[in-house]
C-alpha cells in the first residue's frame, strides 16, 4: 500500500433546508440541526441598481437598491453563497447586523413580519469567481434558489438568491392537503358515503 500519506476524514453530512413558505425556521437553524456549526462572512455590501430585482420589489428600475452577498459557512467549510436585495432603507437600517447573522431572524427581531415567501429552484453551475469560495472546480453543479419575502398584505419586503452546493444541501417543500368534507374518506376515519341506488 501507499506508504507517508494520511487518512482524511472529509464531512459530508447533508443539511437539510425545510421549506414552508414561511419565515419560521431559517438557514442557521438547519445548519444547527445537522450537527454542525453555522456562520455568516460578508462578501459585498453595495448599492446598485438592478432591473430584475427591482421589479420583484415592486419598485422602478432606476431606485438604488442595497445589495448584500455573504458566504455561508457549516463548522467552518462553505456551503453557500447568499445574494440579497433589499429596498435602500431597510437595507441601511440593517445594516450593522447582516455582518454576521441570517436574515429570517433579522426580520423577526425588527418585527418584520414575513406573510408568503415565493421560491423558484433551479440547477446551475458554479462561476470561477464563486468556485474558489465555495471550494468547488468551475463549472461543478450547483442548485439555485430564488426567493422573494412578502409581507401579510403582499408588499414585497427583500428578494434574492441562494447559490447552494448540491452535496450539501437537500430541499424538503411541505405543502398544505386540500381540506375534505366531513364524511368523506380520510375524515375521522369515516367511509366515503354511497350515492343512492336508482330506483
Amino acid at each position: 500500500g501507499r506508504q507517508g500519506r494520511g487518512v482524511f476524514v472529509v464531512d459530508r453530512r447533508r443539511i437539510e433546508r425545510q421549506l414552508r413558505g414561511d419565515a419560521r425556521t431559517s438557514m442557521r437553524d438547519e445548519i444547527r440541526r445537522a450537527g454542525l456549526e453555522p456562520a455568516v462572512k460578508e462578501l459585498s455590501w453595495e448599492l446598485v441598481t438592478d432591473a430584475c430585482a427591482a421589479a420583484r420589489l415592486g419598485l422602478r428600475a432606476c431606485n438604488p437598491l442595497v445589495r448584500h452577498e455573504k458566504l455561508v459557512l457549516a463548522s467552518g467549510k462553505p456551503v453557500s453563497i447568499d445574494t440579497v436585495y433589499l429596498p435602500r432603507p431597510l437595507g441601511e437600517r440593517l445594516r450593522d447586523e447582516l455582518l454576521s447573522d441570517f436574515v429570517f431572524p433579522l426580520l423577526a427581531r425588527h418585527g418584520i413580519i414575513v406573510g408568503r415567501t415565493e421560491l423558484r429552484f433551479e440547477g446551475g453551475a458554479v462561476s470561477e469567481e464563486h468556485a474558489a469560495l465555495l471550494g468547488l472546480p468551475a463549472r461543478a453543479p450547483l442548485i439555485l434558489v430564488h426567493y422573494t419575502l412578502l409581507t401579510p398584505t403582499g408588499a414585497p419586503i427583500l428578494t434574492g438568491v441562494t447559490t447552494a452546493r448540491s452535496d450539501r444541501f437537500a430541499f424538503t417543500l411541505t405543502l398544505p392537503g386540500e381540506r375534505g368534507h366531513p364524511g368523506e374518506a380520510g375524515e375521522g376515519g369515516g367511509r366515503p358515503r354511497r350515492p343512492p341506488s336508482a330506483g
